[in-house]
């Protein structure tokens, strides 16, 4: 695969769907809970992930029903692997960055999100024989944390602080929302490591499935049931943005997502936040009206900072593209060599 267009354009996609959802997530809590907007933005990415699977295993589509009973009688590891999964790498991250929020500023969040990276970087040196740590890759990631820095400088200077959050409060939401990065970026070398080869339906109903148990448990942790059950009153309008990020942003971003891991690996896809911190600040720029207020070095350091991240992506994907190139070309000397 020298360039794989399919590739760079669901990368493309993604980013801009992922970095929309901030916007999607600010409408929905202005009516549901933090927790409960989780629990039932997964009970719908659940919910077509089945239809999905359904659609699928009826028609069986690429051999669906005999890869699934296979699973079942031999692969139980992996279908274990994958309920684990769903726990610590979809519901435990989540859970972790959305309550330490409550105690750490966005743009905190934000400069913490390179160490999602290099976690995963550092992690699939040694466990994945094809994604070795390069000069390119670190360069990536020296862009990413100066980009990410420059482009928070600003949001730290606006950002409204709360007097009534003490030091060990503070203290607490950040080692939360490290911990929560950490296992996320984690996440895609695992996956690759431990069931790569599994199909992308049967790996995505399985890693919902355990995430929404999770979700159910954690809201009833969090809140009474009343809260719980309150959204059944609410009009349809208020819907929107559960369904949306279930749908959209959790359902059917996930399989596109899955997919990526296989094509430009788990450094590629760690490059997300990224890219989707460069669509949140346009979005924020030109529908939000964010930047109001900012003075003239507060512009410049914000748009060179979204520069170096787009370097820093530029860098990060075509280190793959660069490495397939070589390898084929070396491949292709090999055999001219033999036919000699």
């Amino acid at each position: 695969m020298r360039f794989d267009l399919v590739a760079v354009l669901l990368f493309t996609l993604l980013t801009i769907i992922y970095g929309s959802s901030s916007a999607v997530i600010s409408s929905g809590l202005k009516y549901f809970e933090p927790g409960i907007l989780m629990l039932y933005r997964y009970f719908f990415a659940l919910g077509l992930s089945l239809v999905i699977f359904i659609f699928r295993y009826i028609f069986n589509h690429n051999n669906i029903r005999n890869i699934l009973w296979e699973y079942i009688k031999t692969e139980k590891t992996k279908i274990f692997f994958l309920l684990l999964g769903g726990i610590f790498s979809i519901g435990i991250p989540a859970s972790l960055v959305s309550t330490g929020q409550k105690w750490v500023s966005s743009a905190s969040v934000q400069l913490m999100n390179p160490i999602a990276t290099a976690s995963g970087a550092v992690f699939s040196h040694f466990y994945l024989a094809d994604e070795k740590f390069t000069s390119s890759k670190l360069y990536s990631l020296i862009s990413a944390v100066i980009g990410v820095g420059f482009t928070s400088i600003p949001m730290f200077n606006h950002a409204n602080s709360n007097p009534n959050v003490g030091f060990q409060s503070m203290l607490i939401g950040f080692i939360m929302v490290l911990v929560g990065i950490i296992i996320s970026g984690l996440y895609p070398g695992l996956l690759k490591l431990k069931v790569s080869d599994v199909d992308i339906s049967i790996s995505i109903v399985f890693q919902l499935l355990t995430a929404l148990i999770y979700f159910i448990v954690w809201s009833f942790v969090l809140y009474d049931w009343n809260s719980i059950r309150a959204p059944f009153s609410y009009p349809i309008k208020y819907w929107f943005s559960p369904f949306v990020l279930g749908t959209v942003m959790s359902g059917l971003c996930f399989h596109g997502y899955i997919f990526l891991i296989g094509k430009i690996g788990s450094f590629g896809v760690n490059l997300m936040p990224f890219g989707q911190l460069i669509v949140g600040v346009g979005i924020g720029v030109f529908f939000l009206n964010e930047w109001k207020g900012y003075l003239s070095y507060e512009y410049v350091i914000s748009l060179f900072g979204m520069i170096l991240l787009c370097l820093s992506l530029w860098i990060g994907l075509n280190e793959k593209y660069s490495k397939e190139v070589h390898s084929s070309d070396e491949s292709d000397e090999e055999s001219y060599i033999k036919e000699l």
